[in-house]
Order: C-alpha cells, then structure tokens, then sequence
C-alpha cells in the first residue's frame, strides 16, 4: 500500500471519527450505518475494515472519546452527576465505571486532582494499529450469477447447524444441494452472538429446485472476488476472513465492494474432522483505477 492508497483509507476512517466526535460533543451516538456513510463504506464491511485500520471497533473509540469529552468537562465548575447526564452517561456511577474500564480514576478524585486529571488523558488515546500486512496467499476470481435458498439467522452462530438442517429438509435431502454457502452479515469477533446476523445459503440441483416447487431463490450477482482458502475448525473462521480482509485493504489494485462475504463450506461438519474442514472464503472487490 503507497503513501497515497494509506492516507486516503485513513482519512475515510478520520471521517467516521469526527462524525462520532461531534455526534458525542451533542450526546448523542451515530449508528454503525451512519459510521459506515462517513467513510464511504459498505455496511458489509466497515466495522471490520475500521478494525483492522486503527486496532480498536468504532464502539471503542467511541468509548474512549465519550470518556475523554466527560474528562474534559470536569474542568468545568458543574456537578459530576450533571456532567455525566450532559455527556451521555446515565448517573455519576455510570461514568466513573467507564472511566475506571479504561484506567482513569473515578471522575471525583480527577476533578479533586488537577495533575492527575491531565495525566489520566493518555489512557484516553488511540491504540496503535498493527500496520504489518498479513501473510496469507489469496487468488482472484469472477463469479457467474447464479441463485441460492436463502434464511437469515439473527442469534448466535452456533445455532446455524439448525438453520442449514432446516433448508436440507426443504430441498429433499443431500441431493437436493450442489454447494453449502453462507454470508456472514457481523464482525463475528467482535459482536456478542445475539446480535450477530447470517445467511445460511444453499445452491441448488435441479432435484433441489423440483422439490421446492414455487418458492423463490435470491439471486447471487456476478461479481469480482479475492478468494483464500481456510483449513480448520470453523470457529476459526472470523480470524482468517481478517486476514484476507486486512490484504484487500493494503492492496493498491482492488478495495472492498458493497457485496456481503461469501463462504463456500466444502465439507460436511459431521463427517469430516473439524481440524480437516475446508472453507473457501470470498471477499467481494472492485478494481481500483
């Protein structure tokens, strides 16, 4: 990635921080789609992307810049409890937890301490972010249109299996189904289970499609992907689709396009042994220039 490339990704990702900055200076907190605006990304894939880009999510930089505006506020002669009302917090205890979560005193004793007020705004800056492309060896490839079954699971992933054994049955069984997909819809190591969201996704053989009769398939548009291939138990998933993510966003020849990722499960999780399970992960681009 050149100078140019790196200080372009940044200065999207600073624009994401200054919405949050003047949002919190106004007590309010901007939504994750709002973020993803500011720094012209997909939804799909800005909360991963600011991630991998400045080393914390945009809820912890939130965080830290919530803390650092009630810090500054206690320069002022107000209450500490109208102070935390005024800066989103709900009570006085509220924000002196936030305040020790991150490594600052309690907002009384900084208040009480002027020096030590000052001091405590280094546990308040940015943490660095690794800036050492990942190794991993990835390939290109450009898909043809085709349609899936599709049914969105919002929970936790680990209920999945319940969902693809569901579309099994509607499709008639194993035979039914030419490839088992999936597209993760959350930053799965960052978002608790029950937030996250997925499309548990199968293509279909023409047995498959005759037993569905009229229900209808979610087409899959064409496209231009980055593709690796993972080996291993699929709770290690999230932790190799980073770093395919983090090589597309150093590249100077493709970023990130408005598609959601894409896995193929090439083994059955009941027959193979997770150590040998193999995934193929598509993260959709665009070619850049």
């Amino acid at each position: 990635m050149d100078g140019t490339q790196a200080d372009g990704l940044l200065a999207r990702m600073e624009r994401a921080v200054a919405l949050m900055t003047q949002r919190i200076a106004a007590g309010e907190t901007p939504s994750l789609a709002e973020l993803a605006a500011a720094a012209a990304f997909s939804p799909y894939h800005f909360h991963r992307a600011y991630r991998l880009v400045t080393g914390e999510t945009p809820g912890e930089t939130q965080r830290r810049l919530r803390a650092a505006h009630a810090a500054v506020r206690l320069r002022d002669t107000g209450s500490v409890t109208a102070i935390a009302h005024e800066t989103g917090y709900g009570s006085s205890q509220a924000l002196a937890k936030a305040l020790r979560s991150l490594g600052a005193a309690p907002a009384t004793e900084l208040r009480r301490d002027p020096e030590r007020l000052d001091a405590a705004f280094a546990v308040f800056a940015p943490p660095q972010a690794d800036s050492t492309p990942p190794l991993l060896s990835i390939e290109a490839c450009r898909t043809l249109p085709f349609e899936v079954l599709v049914s969105r699971h919002h929970g936790d992933p680990m209920k999945l299996n319940e969902v693809y054994t569901a579309l099994f049955k509607q499709v008639g069984g194993p035979g039914g189904v030419a490839a088992i997909l999936g597209m993760p819809l959350s930053d799965e190591l960052f978002e608790e289970p029950p937030a996250q969201l997925h499309d548990a996704a199968l293509r279909l053989t023409l047995d498959g499609r005759s037993a569905l009769r009229k229900q209808a398939l979610t087409p899959v548009q064409p496209g231009l992907f980055v593709t690796a291939r993972a080996i291993g138990d699929l709770d290690g998933l999230p932790t190799v689709i980073d770093r395919v993510v983090a090589l597309v966003l150093v590249s100077p020849d493709v970023e990130l396009a408005g598609r959601p990722l894409l896995l193929h499960y090439l083994d059955d999780p009941e027959e193979v042994d997770p150590l040998a399970q193999r995934t193929d992960i598509y993260v959709p681009v665009v070619l850049v220039g």
